[in-house]
């Protein structure tokens, strides 16, 4: 295709107004100034508000592109219908161009990728082995919804559930022993308020205790071809052979999400467990992934239209603080986990911190 320079244009257009009379040429430079005027706000102008939430969906993601859309085309502050723009090649699509370096982190591991690309965007010792405390959790959560298929089968809490977590300090998730709840409840349970007793009891009901249930979350981990990582227990406790890679714990947590049900789970805010005889009221549990993100952080939306969708903390002394996040942008998913970073949860959260200088990379 031959391109004309808009120069040109200008000036054969230019040649024709000068045999018009007066008044035309008048009409003439007034039509001018006005498509340029015209040109210039619709390249700049932001959208409203408005336009800005009737275009994004309810997850705060812009509508979904097919295989060969480009996920970076905007309005430009134009009301349009979605479906009638042509789309290019998805082999036009440009990573985004990540500006931190290692020394950004305070991780001692860390990584993010895209997953519909399956495309390392950064970093940091991601093949060291480090202890990744509660984020084994996912992995629990993944194996238990390929184990059962009825969430609403109930399970009753034993003693043996609670062992050992009190001397840990463990986070619990406010059961009592001796209650029976579903396995539903015992998962939302387990990602949003970490529960540990959730956990092992999960394991139990599974597998019959928590050794056998280790052995089919390693095998879970063997089918995805991982190498770096080993588990001996369903809660995250430390153990001197309980590790991962913040590799293979993104590769964990990209195939987890697969499941529509754990993603429901993990998106929750809150979560209302049904009465019982031992909470005749209900329980009532909150997600501590949004409540640190909401109050401490940026919130659930980034500047630059990335959507934090959900994800996991973790933490215990030999392990510092981990977190593991998935967000959207523009039809794309991306997953960042970083392990130990320095603090616990009376100081900086700088396992949120990381995640988030990551994810605005985007």
């Amino acid at each position: 295709m031959t391109h004309i320079p808009i120069r040109h244009i200008y000036r054969s257009l230019t040649k024709r107004r000068r045999r018009l009379p007066p008044p035309g040429r008048m009409a003439f430079a007034f039509a001018w100034a006005l498509l340029c005027s015209l040109s210039l706000v619709l390249l700049i102008a932001p959208p409203s508000p408005a336009q800005e939430a009737a275009w994004l969906q309810a997850d705060g993601s812009p509508p979904a592109l097919t295989e060969d859309a480009l996920p970076w085309q905007s309005s430009f502050g134009l009301e349009f219908d979605w479906q009638r723009i042509t789309p290019a090649p998805a082999s036009l699509y440009l990573p985004p161009q990540i500006r931190l370096t290692a020394e950004d982190l305070s991780c001692r591991a860390g990584i993010l990728i895209d997953c519909d690309l399956g495309m390392v965007l950064f970093e940091k010792n991601a093949d060291l082995p480090l202890p990744p405390a509660s984020l084994t959790k996912l992995l629990t959560a993944w194996v238990v919804l390929q184990q059962a298929d009825d969430l609403n089968q109930v399970l009753t809490l034993q003693d043996g559930d609670f062992a050992g977590l009190y001397e840990q300090h463990a986070s619990l998730s406010g059961f009592s022993s001796g209650e029976t709840v579903s396995y539903r409840d015992l998962l939302y349970s387990l990602l949003l308020v970490s529960g540990c007793d959730s956990a092992q009891a999960l394991a139990r009901g599974v597998a019959g205790d928590e050794t056998a249930f280790s052995e089919r979350m390693n095998a879970q981990a063997a089918k995805l071809g991982l190498k770096q990582s080993h588990f001996t227990n369903a809660s995250g406790l430390h153990g001197e052979s309980h590790y991962t890679t913040a590799r293979e714990m993104a590769a964990i947590f990209q195939a987890a999400l697969a499941d529509q049900r754990l993603r429901d789970i993990l998106s929750a805010g809150s979560y209302f467990c049904p009465p019982t005889a031992q909470h005749p009221e209900g329980l009532l549990l909150h997600s501590y992934f949004f409540w640190r993100l909401n109050n401490d952080y940026c919130g659930e939306r980034l500047p630059n239209r990335v959507a934090i969708a959900g994800g996991k903390t973790g933490y215990h002394s030999q392990a510092g603080l981990c977190l593991a996040a998935y967000a959207r942008k523009y039809g794309h998913t991306y997953i960042a986990v970083v392990l130990s970073c320095p603090g616990n949860s009376h100081t900086e959260q700088y396992n949120f911190s990381d995640v988030i200088k990551l994810l605005e990379q985007l």
